[in-house]
């Protein structure tokens, strides 16, 4: 295992870079690998030159906009390897406003093998935008990359590594590829993503279903051989 993954970073809207940095994650400590794992990032550099409301935020033009125009790459490096791989879907999967803290969030996906080549795992970068006083000029607050399985759960440190090792040695036969609206194989393999999860729920609860059925069967049994066992008592002691 690599003693460090390196995060190479930028945010482009209009072709223009607005956001870029560099993080190194420590992976050698214990709790990195029991630990679900996020890569964190603060908000800094230049301001998005667009006016939003300053109570209700960005409306849905904006929105539009932000997707079509707002592009961000995320590189992972890992220095053993001397490999890296971009894991953004750069162009966003969905813009939305969140009108109670007037933050706007946006989400960019990809879709990786998981440890297994039948597996599959959720890259998700969340980006989230400030608006300045009065409304004027969009910030990065932060920015956040996650990898997550079926469940929905985060991964830990150790999944973490193997899945990003993974898919920058394109193993298993499967390259990560951009998912962007106009992408319809990638576009499949999201719904497909999501149709497995679906499916794995499904099967969760049908599972604990038959497992209650067992149980009550298991009760029903024994409380049958109880009173068939009293009722011979019974007949006996007559």
């Amino acid at each position: 295992m690599p003693y460090e993954i390196i995060s190479a970073v930028d945010i482009r809207y209009e072709n223009d870079i607005i956001y870029s940095t560099v993080k190194v994650t420590d992976t050698s400590s214990a709790d990195f690998f029991s630990s679900g794992l996020k890569i964190e990032l603060p908000g800094i550099s230049q301001t998005i030159d667009l006016t939003v409301d300053e109570i209700a935020g960005a409306d849905k033009a904006t929105l539009l906009h932000l997707k079509e125009s707002l592009t961000l790459n995320w590189i992972l490096i890992d220095p053993a390897l001397k490999k890296a791989g971009n894991f953004s879907s750069i162009k966003p999967v969905s813009a939305k406003q969140d009108w109670s803290t007037n933050e706007t969030h946006v989400r960019y996906v990809t879709i990786l093998p998981g440890r297994d080549s039948n597996e599959f795992v959720k890259c998700r970068i969340h980006l989230t935008l400030g608006a300045g006083k009065r409304g004027i000029g969009l910030h990065v607050k932060d920015v956040t990359l996650k990898l997550e399985d079926l469940h929905g759960n985060c991964l830990n440190g150790r999944d973490f590594l193997v899945t990003i090792q993974g898919a920058i040695m394109e193993e298993n036969n499967v390259t990560r590829k951009v998912m962007a609206d106009d992408d319809e194989e990638n576009l499949k393999s999201y719904k497909v993503f999501k149709e497995m999860k679906k499916m794995k729920k499904e099967w969760v609860k049908q599972n604990e279903h038959k497992r209650e059925v067992v149980v009550n069967l298991r009760y029903g049994s024994m409380l049958l051989c109880y009173f068939i066992s009293l009722y011979i008592v019974i007949l006996l002691l007559r």
